[in-house]
């Protein structure tokens, strides 16, 4: 996890992305017990110049996650480099009582 924040940081640094948050397992275990997982949820935030931000057309889901799962890909033009922003978005059509219902 040191590595990931590591890199994380340095592209705040060169200006790369504004800032930047921990989610998920990772975050909470700085406030509860230790998780074990592989995986570190970042969010990440932009803070591209007016006009560089481009979709994508196409998707890149499976024909059977089609129903439960969509995406999106934004181009991020940046001086002469671009950057790609790949958004999952997952699917729920039962309610799921350990998640949160607003209330």
């Amino acid at each position: 996890m040191q590595e990931v924040c590591d890199v994380l940081e340095q592209l705040v640094q060169i200006g790369a992305i504004k800032n930047y948050a921990l989610g998920g397992a990772t975050a909470a275990g700085f406030y509860g017990e230790p998780l074990a997982t592989r995986d570190i949820d970042v969010f990440v935030f932009l803070n591209p110049p007016p006009g560089s931000l481009h979709v994508e057309p196409g998707s890149f889901l499976d024909e059977h996650l089609k129903n439960s799962e969509s995406d999106l890909l934004y181009r991020i033009q940046w001086e002469d480099k671009s950057a790609f922003v790949y958004l999952l978005f997952e699917h729920q059509r039962r309610e799921d009582p350990w998640l949160s219902g607003g209330d």
